[in-house]
């Protein structure tokens, strides 16, 4: 069965949950440590395809490069917002 919200889960939420399902603490700062060519193989995309993503992601303030690190990716309190409330409507926790 097809939940509603599934319909409106593009590819830029699939990129996000990506970095979100991959984030990690170290010395109580979150952050995601993988590359695009790891986000593209893990959702079968070109590295041109996640490249625009995550150009799009940071534009539209979903996410932020941590601490300048090439390859580190930060969520923002817009990300976890989103994600929290689809989860919700997924009935997810």
């Amino acid at each position: 069965m097809i939940n509603d919200a599934d319909i409106f889960l593009n590819d830029n939420y699939l990129v996000l949950m990506v970095l979100y399902d991959n984030q990690q603490e170290i010395n109580n700062h979150i952050f995601t440590a993988i590359t695009q060519q790891e986000i593209g193989e893990s959702l079968d995309f070109s590295l041109m395809k996640v490249n625009a993503i995550m150009k799009k992601l940071k534009q539209t303030g979903y996410i932020k490069t941590y601490k300048n690190s090439r390859g580190r990716y930060q969520l923002t309190d817009k990300a976890d917002t989103l994600i929290t409330g689809i989860k919700t409507l997924k009935g997810e926790k």
